[in-house]
């Protein structure tokens, strides 16, 4: 039972993490319904949320290499400018 309680709370992060609502909320919400203790209820919620951040960046690894990648070639090119003004 405790494994369909948590895949269930991971369901409802994955719905609830990008919308405009309090996924954690939510989850805090669940896991007193459940009647899950405070202190693993807490761990389970930082571990869904740092799970959560994990997907997002093995999904959108290139796009956040280009923003990297292109701010790192802004600020260059700003201080090449520089320099070339006050020559």
């Amino acid at each position: 039972m405790e494994i369909f309680r948590e895949i269930l709370l991971g369901i409802i992060q994955g719905i609830t993490g990008f919308l405009p609502v309090s996924s954690s909320g939510h989850i805090m919400l669940l896991c007193n319904l459940f009647g899950m203790d405070a202190g693993y209820a807490t761990l389970f919620l930082c571990l869904l949320k740092v799970s959560s951040l994990v997907a997002i960046f093995l999904v959108l690894f290139k796009d956040i290499i280009k923003v990297i990648i292109g701010a790192y070639q802004l600020i260059v090119d700003v201080f090449s400018n520089i320099v070339i003004f006050f020559k």
